[in-house]
């Protein structure tokens, strides 16, 4: 019985030792934000860096990118989502990231640059989303750039 317990003590020892560490490192994480126009303009300055930006999400058929209605001029971010996501994110903003929905979103997550990524390798960079802070539906279907320009967005960050 004494065996028992010092190895169901040992055992939650342990895991509380791990579980510590990971929100430790977590919490350590330096996150930049950043204006989603000035990322595009300056990528090279947040590659392999975790930030936080806000953008324009959009999803459909082969279609995974961000971007932003006051520099449509720019070519978007190819998006992909980390294993872990959903388990990171609030059920009530990932479940509004539906196929054909356009999204004002709060991303954090890893930037990438340096070669192509996405579908036909049709992008320049890719951000890989750790959690997301914040979503607000703009559109239940795909829209069109024109559109994407007239649509209510918050995707410039406070200065």
């Amino acid at each position: 019985m004494f065996n028992k317990f010092l190895t169901l003590l040992f055992i939650f020892i342990f895991s509380s030792c791990l579980f510590g560490q990971q929100v430790e490192n977590k919490s350590n994480e330096q996150i930049t934000e950043v204006n989603f126009c000035d990322l595009l303009k300056n990528p090279n300055d947040y590659t392999d860096k975790i930030i936080r930006v806000k953008a324009i999400y959009q999803s459909f058929f082969e279609i995974s990118k961000m971007y932003c209605s006051n520099c449509l001029q720019q070519r978007g971010t190819w998006v992909e989502f980390d294993d872990d996501f959903e388990d990171n994110t609030k059920k009530v903003y990932w479940k509004k990231l539906n196929n054909n929905s356009v999204v004002n979103v709060t991303f954090v997550g890893k930037f990438y640059t340096g070669k192509t990524f996405g579908h036909q390798n049709g992008y320049d960079s890719q951000f890989v989303v750790q959690y997301m802070e914040s979503a607000e539906v703009i559109s239940k279907k795909s829209i069109n750039l024109s559109e994407a320009a007239k649509a209510k967005t918050y995707c410039q960050t406070k200065d």
